[in-house]
């Protein structure tokens, strides 16, 4: 499949059928119109019964004109620029299956690695899908992301390859008793993984390579400031409450 083939919508075929999906999977969109035709593309070669979720957060490129013309999604529409984090949970709340799947819209990901992350669910809260020396990097990011992994492992005493990962497969049930702590914005994802880590409870952790971004990226240094300030924020709250009252269930196999 090309990769920069634009839309290319026509052929798209997603099976919903079923009650409860193997899995839904959430992918939040601003402004992806040239890689999200290609993303959903992927899903139709994926065996198996899948609800695709796409939330557009506001987009004011074709993003919604793409996915008005994709049958077989389901679309949940911000008004207007919500965040990245916002996408998520309203993604997460639209979910027909108990497992759900994490995937970013802008073409970085392989549909394949879906199934390798839901085969090792067993007996795990959540799977990370980490990102190894051969994924695409921004080399901009590369000092705050290892001062970000230093503090994040120091505070949870836990080996993290890959600590905000786009990908990853997790129990619904358990990512919505944290809902209290997640912010809007890109420090979602290492919310739920220190979180989770904090509480001792399951994290598998399964290798894959990324690509580089199809169009341009949202991300801006503001964002990753956020990010250390959302860790402090839960390093204050664990440090003063001792972790979650009400926490959530561990898999029984």
């Amino acid at each position: 499949m090309d990769r920069d083939s634009g839309p290319g919508i026509s052929s798209v075929s997603i099976t919903t059928a079923a009650q409860t999906p193997r899995a839904s999977i959430v992918i939040p969109a601003f402004n992806e119109a040239a890689s999200i035709g290609y993303v959903l593309q992927g899903f139709a070669t994926l065996e198996g019964d899948y609800q695709i979720i796409v939330v557009d957060d506001g987009s004011t490129d074709r993003t919604k004109e793409i996915l008005d013309h994709t049958p077989g999604l389901t679309v949940v529409s911000h008004a207007q620029n919500l965040g990245y984090g916002a996408s998520l949970l309203s993604g997460i709340r639209a979910a027909r299956s108990e497992i759900v799947v994490t995937f970013d819209a802008d073409g970085q990901h392989d549909h394949k690695d879906v199934v390798r992350l839901l085969e090792q669910m067993d007996g795990c809260v959540m799977v990370i899908g980490a990102r190894t020396g051969d994924s695409h990097f921004y080399a901009s990011r590369m000092i705050g992301h290892r001062i970000l992994f230093w503090i994040a492992e120091t505070w949870t005493r836990s080996k993290i390859p890959d600590i905000n990962s786009g990908l990853r497969a997790f129990r619904k049930s358990n990512a919505l008793r944290y809902e209290a702590l997640f912010p809007s914005g890109f420090s979602f994802t290492t919310t739920l993984t220190l979180a989770l880590l904090k509480e001792k409870y399951p994290v598998r952790f399964v290798p894959i390579v990324t690509h580089k971004r199809i169009g341009r990226s949202t991300f801006r240094l503001r964002y990753g400031l956020r990010v250390l300030k959302g860790i402090f924020r839960m390093m204050v709250l664990f440090h003063s409450t001792g972790g979650l009252s009400e926490k959530p269930c561990t898999p029984s196999s």
